[in-house]
């Protein structure tokens, strides 16, 4: 965990050597050797996972080159036998690959508790920071979406611009675009592997099919959209370019690339 210094806007620490835990270990830690707080919610989320799954290995028998490469590559544990969907994607939020969009321990403090004080909210998606009241009605501060949305409406009717936008996905408008990609149709057809020659990465493609697999999200996005500012959850942007309203699913994020040419130990940490 990292070990702040007092004063410190960041509160980081460098290592200088040593083993490093690959498992429990985020992604900017391993590369820089820099541990911070939001690195530590990271390891918490391993944590969360192995208190879920009854003490299993994370990531089973995968050698840590192969760990560190599918991370990158977007892959995720999957949600442990009979894990509520809300603690899972609480897991999914630790682990979200930008460093500043991960919870901080005073959110999770603060879910956690909310969950022990209702515990019937553990069975929904999530709970909104601030406002628990809303959980069933609203986003969540981190962006999920509760099961009780209107499923009426089919994201394929919607133009692939207005789709795009409303997952906080609008940049991939154009490279789409320019890969002959013009309806929302047309992204049910399409592979893992073309939308990833169309130059999207896997986190990107997950949260389409995450958008596309949720009846009556898009419902709920769109009446979000229409409510004056004053109005919107704490978890609702309206910018393009701001949080997804969905970031991965309450599964697999994405399936394990078969690396069958690396040869290492399959112990869970190794010197950097």
């Amino acid at each position: 965990l990292s070990r702040g210094v007092d004063g410190s806007v960041e509160q980081e620490y460098t290592t200088n050597g040593g083993k490093i835990p690959v498992r429990w270990t985020a992604p900017e830690a391993i590369t820089h050797r820099k541990f911070t707080a939001a690195s530590d919610v990271w390891s918490f989320g391993v944590v969360m996972w192995e208190v879920c799954s009854f003490g299993e290995r994370p990531y089973w028998d995968w050698t840590n080159q192969k760990v560190i490469s599918e991370i990158t590559l977007g892959y995720r544990l999957p949600s442990p036998m009979d894990t509520p969907i809300s603690l899972h994607n609480l897991m999914l939020q630790c682990w979200h690959i930008d460093r500043h969009k991960r919870p901080t321990f005073a959110q999770i403090l603060e879910i956690l508790e909310e969950y022990v004080r209702q515990p019937a909210l553990v069975y929904g998606d999530g709970i909104c920071l601030g406002n628990p009241t809303t959980a069933n009605v609203g986003f969540s501060t981190f962006g999920t979406i509760p099961r009780s949305v209107d499923p009426t409406v089919s994201a394929t009717q919607l133009p692939l611009d207005e789709f795009l936008k409303l997952i906080g996905l609008g940049h991939c408008s154009m490279k789409l675009n320019m890969a002959g990609v013009s309806r929302v149709s047309d992204l049910v057809r399409l592979g893992h592997i073309d939308l990833l020659s169309y130059g999207l990465i896997a986190e990107e493609i997950q949260m389409i099919r995450n958008a596309l697999k949720r009846p009556g999200q898009v419902t709920t996005l769109q009446h979000a959209r229409s409510r004056p500012e004053h109005q919107r959850l704490p978890g609702y942007h309206s910018s393009p370019q701001a949080r997804p309203a969905v970031l991965t699913s309450s599964r697999l994020a994405t399936m394990p690339r078969v690396l069958s040419s690396i040869q290492a130990s399959n112990k869970d940490s190794f010197f950097v």
